[in-house]
């Protein structure tokens, strides 16, 4: 009777084991049920990630051929509203069309060199404009009958220009090669300085002043 007793007793107990671990396995089966059906909504939308950005895809490459086929007129129109708020990204773009600016034809390296030094020490971290703009007045100053012929001539001159900087950067590089492809960004002016703002300075009318603070005459 005794172990008859021991037997339910166990019995008892194989059964009670069996209904919890089949509980737990059901709430587990549950859970990876649930984290398959989270991954399967993450690899679906994957899927529509990748579709989208395949269609994105489509029409970059569609519009870019489509841009190949027109004429470099048409681009450079294109081009043309960038140049009110991006001077340099705007002359990366005309160059990528155009593609014939070669300053050596118009100024020997020696000169372009210290033309770039000038540039880098005038407006050193000013914007590209900016350089731009003290480019001119220096090649402004080399087509003027009042001073050198020449651009070493004109920035060596006696206290005019100070060119110590020889580490020169792409931008400054690039806007002297703007300003001696593209146009004068000063309206003629053969001065700069970055004092009090005057109505004259050496005879001359002051014209403007850019973000740098420099005036030009």
């Amino acid at each position: 009777m005794k172990k008859l007793s021991i037997l339910f007793v166990l019995y008892g107990v194989i059964l009670l084991f069996l209904f919890v671990y089949t509980i737990t396995s059901s709430e587990q089966n549950i859970e990876l049920e649930e984290q398959i059906k989270e991954y399967e909504i993450e690899l679906e939308q994957k899927d529509n990630d990748i579709e989208r950005l395949k269609t994105e895809l489509d029409s970059v490459t569609t519009k870019l051929e489509e841009l190949n086929d027109i004429s470099k007129e048409d681009k450079l129109k294109l081009i043309e509203p960038i140049k009110e708020y991006d001077l340099e990204l705007y002359y990366k773009l005309y160059k990528e069309i155009e593609n014939n600016a070669d300053i050596y034809i118009y100024y020997s390296q020696n000169d372009i060199e210290y033309l770039c030094r000038c540039v880098e020490t005038e407006c050193h971290d000013c914007s590209f404009l900016a350089k731009v703009n003290v480019a001119n007045v220096i090649l402004n100053r080399v087509n003027s009958d009042k001073f050198k012929d020449n651009v070493y001539d004109v920035i060596t001159s006696p206290n005019q220009f100070a060119y110590h900087r020889t580490n020169i950067d792409d931008s400054t590089r690039l806007a002297v090669e703007y300003a001696i492809m593209f146009e004068d960004t000063t309206q003629g002016a053969l001065y700069f300085h970055s004092g009090k703002k005057t109505e004259t300075f050496s005879n001359s009318q002051y014209i403007f002043s850019d973000d740098a603070v420099h005036h030009f005459y």
